[in-house]
């Protein structure tokens, strides 16, 4: 069976790759054409694949980079199942097929009103672009980050996000590990994010927008604790895998 890419496909090739832990890496796609495409910070590309045999697979990535970076953009991907497999073994010139930019879970730019992330494991990506972006083109805006991980091989961008929380005294962040110790160096919760964790961080609750983003079991639970502390459900954005 003859492949026919998507019509609006884009050959990139990979730049770079970057272990973030041993069960995560980045990559960094830059276009063979050199012409990038615009996007939001918090949308999501599909990158397509060939195994051996000729099939191709696709998978949807967050881009995790910001739109203020240019020249490429970055996905950030766990080690899981064949296809994750496939991407990494992948090299350094290698080249991908593209899609996107797609999706809806972007970040508001209502400077009046505090934005909230709350992530699981790599579920930090889209929100590291959107607090990346926020900082240097709306520094005012204030965002509170909570990152959750059972382990702590996926808590990824911890030095990163330290330099943005040094720079911008709008940004601050909760961070939890479920099933180990806290990384070296690093303060953390040894629970779920649970109502005095937001209470205590927070404050008041009302007048913020929600994002979630995670594994399903783990956004669903969230979703069903703001509400049931009285957060509209309109504002709560998630995306979940």
């Amino acid at each position: 069976m003859i492949y026919v890419p998507p019509v609006n496909a884009k050959e990139f090739v990979i730049e770079r790759i970057v272990e973030e832990t041993p069960a995560v890496r980045s990559f960094y796609l830059a276009p063979r054409d050199g012409k990038i495409f615009e996007f939001l910070p918090g949308q999501f590309v599909l990158v397509f694949l060939k195994d051996r045999e000729g099939n191709v697979a696709k998978r949807a990535y967050s881009i995790s980079s910001s739109p203020n970076e240019k020249g490429h953009v970055r996905i950030t991907v766990a080690l899981h199942a064949e296809f994750t497999k496939m991407l990494f073994a992948k090299k350094q010139g290698d080249a991908v097929t593209v899609t996107g930019p797609y999706g809806n879970f972007t970040l508001g730019e209502n400077l009046q009103e505090e934005a909230v992330f709350i992530a699981g494991g790599v579920g930090i990506t889209p929100f590291f672009s959107m607090i990346s972006w926020a900082s240097e083109r709306m520094p005012q805006k204030k965002m509170a980050l909570f990152y959750s991980s059972r382990e702590q091989e996926h808590l990824i961008f911890l030095k990163e996000l330290g330099k943005v929380a040094e720079k911008n005294r709008n940004f601050r962040m909760a961070l939890t590990i479920t099933g180990e110790t806290c990384p070296l160096g690093v303060e953390c919760f040894r629970r779920r994010i649970d109502e005095k964790m937001l209470r205590d961080t927070l404050g008041n609750l009302s007048g913020k927008q929600y994002y979630i983003c995670g594994p399903a079991k783990m956004v669903e639970g969230m979703i069903d604790l703001l509400e049931t502390l009285g957060v509209e459900n309109t504002k709560i954005k998630n995306e979940r895998w």
